[in-house]
């Protein structure tokens, strides 16, 4: 809980330097953060970049454009590392948490 709201995730990782894969998302996926914002939770994924030791948080709305866009194209474009400094957060390693992403959730 935060703030009186419940905070669910999900955690991703890839090895690509370049992107992300929307294939590494299953659809169930979706459906549970969905459903779990829906009902007033706070709602995003973990993107681990591992070969830069990074994790973005990336808010499920972001997440849905990029399936919705996916959809239409017919085909599941990846989401390319730059646009993680736009549309993410790059999450801070502190001595209070290996990920310390509660400063974004206000976001």
């Amino acid at each position: 809980m935060y703030k009186g709201r419940a905070i669910e995730f999900e955690a991703k990782s890839t090895e690509n330097v370049t992107r992300f894969d929307l294939k590494n998302i299953a659809q169930h996926q979706l459906n549970y953060l969905e459903k779990a914002e829906a009902i007033g939770a706070i709602c995003f994924f973990f993107i681990e970049f591992s070969v830069y030791k990074s994790v973005f948080v990336l808010p499920l709305s972001v997440i849905q454009s990029y399936v919705e866009m996916s959809r239409q194209s017919k085909n599941k474009q990846p989401i390319p590392k730059a646009d993680f400094n736009i549309y993410g957060y790059l999450v801070d390693q502190t001595e209070r948490a290996p990920v310390d992403y509660l400063q974004y959730v206000d976001e």
